[in-house]
């Protein structure tokens, strides 16, 4: 009778590993990687001893350390998949672009065991990215002069009909500049978008009072859309630590995109509800509503909605993005909900996330 060889579970996982074409490594729960497959080490043309532990971080990109170490270090405190591109030094001295997806496993006992991890050479998709964001943030500088010029000239005629009493040619002018500033919102989207996305949210942090800002900022969407009425329910019993110039920004995103999505709707409702540490502020809009496959697209980058949408209400997809940004960045939640007739978009910020 014939016997059959049976390899032990973790040669099984070594000898399949190595006969794929991806690139894979392991960590244990002291972070510091064990294996490294075939692929990985061809790619490298480094031996298994000098990549293990930290020795194969040598080879990331001196510009992307920081932000592998960062995502790295915060997924072994969430135990939560992650994904982060990078670039590694091939064997020949070149850096190529990777996308690296890190999923946790498990021992026998169901106790967190470290990341295993899979690489893709995405260098040649990296470049075309990098090509187009270089556009646009050309695209974006060039564009900065002559609307800061239309500005200052449809101010100075604004400011010159105002005196002399011309209605008809004022209601124009108004009309002008409300373009204007819509324009450097979008210009100014532009130029942080790649910052936001290659290197996260930048913050100043202060203590200060959440209340006036949202009153501050409703005031100033209510004046650009009289036909909704913006209602304010609640308040903010303590002052928040945080960026305020940022999360005027998101709250101005998500107030911004609830008068877009609402053209036949007459009323915007801003509520506040508060925990022992956090509070929510919530954007209710009663306009088209968003679909129970959207929900969770709306953050991401560039995102449009579907074909109708997108034809219907144009834009880039940024301001939904941004705003999902500077509220991860806070340590806060975002999300979006379909209700009776509309939808609500929501975060949820900690006072004070320091601790």
């Amino acid at each position: 009778m014939n016997s059959k060889l049976v390899l032990p579970v973790k040669d099984q996982l070594h000898l399949a590993t190595n006969s794929v074409p991806v690139m894979t490594w392991v960590s244990g729960i002291d972070k510091l990687c064990f294996f490294f497959n075939k692929s990985w080490l061809e790619f490298t043309g480094r031996t298994l001893e000098q990549e293990c532990g930290e020795g194969w971080t040598k080879g990331i990109h001196p510009d992307d350390q920081k932000k592998w170490k960062e995502a790295y270090s915060d997924s072994f405190n969430s135990c939560n998949p992650f994904q982060i591109k990078y670039r590694l030094k091939r064997h020949d001295g070149e850096y190529k672009w990777l996308i690296n997806n890190a999923v946790p496993h498990y021992d026998d006992h169901g106790h967190f065991a470290g990341y295993i991890g899979s690489c893709i050479d995405i260098n040649e998709i990296a470049e075309e990215e990098n090509l187009r964001d270089e556009f646009i943030n050309s695209a974006g500088n060039e564009l900065k002069i002559p609307v800061t010029t239309i500005k200052v000239y449809a101010q100075l005629l604004e400011d010159f009909f105002a005196r002399a009493g011309e209605e008809k040619h004022l209601i124009f002018l108004k009309k002008i500049n409300k373009q204007v500033v819509k324009l450097t919102r979008l210009i100014n989207n532009l130029g942080e978008i790649n910052k936001i996305y290659y290197f996260g949210v930048e913050l100043n942090k202060t203590s200060f009072d959440f209340n006036i800002l949202l009153l501050e900022e409703i005031s100033r969407v209510q004046s650009e859309f009289p036909k909704h009425n913006i209602q304010l329910n609640g308040y903010i019993s303590h002052n928040v630590y945080g960026d305020r110039e940022r999360l005027a920004q998101a709250f101005n995103n998500l107030l911004d995109n609830a008068i877009k999505f609402s053209p036949d709707a007459d009323k915007i409702v801003i509520s506040i509800e508060e925990n022992s540490d956090s509070f929510t502020v919530s954007v209710l809009d009663y306009g088209i509503g968003i679909s129970n496959k959207e929900k969770d697209k709306i953050f991401t980058r560039f995102y449009k909605g579907n074909e109708n949408t997108a034809n219907t209400f144009p834009g880039i997809g940024l301001g939904l993005y941004i705003s999902s940004q500077i509220i991860k960045y806070h340590g806060g939640e975002i999300q979006a909900e379909n209700v009776i007739s509309g939808s609500k978009l929501s975060f949820k910020l900690p006072y004070d996330n320091r601790t």
